[in-house]
């Protein structure tokens, strides 16, 4: 599921069910109660749309959502599709009325990891999903998209798989990604949260020092110095600011919780 909350105290939390449906659970300010649209449905009724026509695959979602509140309560969600593009459902307060919009995929290019949704700072709203051939592509509302790891000074070294981590330093000024490799190894975008992203724009794969690596107690009671292959993530990403530390959190070979 992904979650938004208002101001005021509301929420909106959105889930996918197996057709593809996007499902929002919604709390207005001050409201007692819960409400559940299928927003899918609303989608299909408004225009007539026959659940097996190429129009339904277009609205209909492919894997998880992902949503973002603009300050002025505006709220997209973003999720694959079935036609290998993003769609986007989009909130406006002023109206109160759900759009649906499809975003193309760069030619060639084949969506693998689920989409995560962010401010990109001052320049809005957007969405990044990594590509089978492990580049990270960023999606705006407005239809343009940019290739992040084709901006890298080692494209191969850059490559990421599954969804991202994503956090937006105020204190630094600048975005950060965390993705995976193909060996669990952790690569960081990073670029200005203002201005052209190119110019900016910096990848690396981080090392994890032995010395940095926690320490374990073994089944006899002896402790061990983590190894490398321990902070290796192996799948989807989650990133979080705390104060001015950046924590990153993955899934490692054996499904443990592995905290950066």
């Amino acid at each position: 599921v992904s979650v938004v909350n208002s101001d005021g105290g509301g929420r909106m939390v959105f889930q996918v069910l197996r057709n593809g449906s996007l499902v929002m659970t919604a709390r207005p300010d001050s409201a007692l109660f819960d409400e559940q649209i299928n927003l899918t449905r609303e989608m299909v009724l408004q225009g007539n749309v026959d659940p097996d026509s190429t129009a339904f695959d277009a609205i209909a979602f492919d894997g998880d959502a992902s949503a973002v509140r603009e300050d002025d309560g505006t709220v997209h969600v973003f999720g694959k599709n079935v036609n290998n593009n993003l769609v986007e459902y989009r909130f406006t307060p002023a109206t109160g009325v759900w759009t649906t919009h499809e975003h193309a995929t760069p030619g060639g290019a084949v969506l693998a990891g689920e989409p995560s949704t962010f401010i990109d700072g001052d320049r809005g709203v957007a969405a990044v999903a990594t590509s089978r051939d492990g580049h990270l592509i960023l999606f705006r509302p407005d239809g343009s998209t940019l290739d992040l790891t084709a901006q890298a000074t080692d494209v191969d070294a850059s490559r990421v798989y599954a969804s991202v981590g994503i956090v937006d330093d105020l204190i630094s000024g600048r975005i950060y990604m965390y993705g995976s490799d193909m060996a669990g190894a952790v690569v960081e975008y990073r670029f200005a949260r203002t201005g052209d992203i190119a110019s900016t724009f910096a990848a690396e794969t981080l090392v994890i020092a032995e010395e940095a690596r926690a320490e374990s107690q073994d089944t006899d009671g002896t402790m061990f110095r983590q190894s490398a292959r321990d902070v290796r993530l192996l799948q989807s990403i989650e990133a979080e600011l705390v104060g001015n530390v950046r924590h990153v959190f993955g899934v490692d070979g054996s499904s443990r919780m592995v905290h950066l």
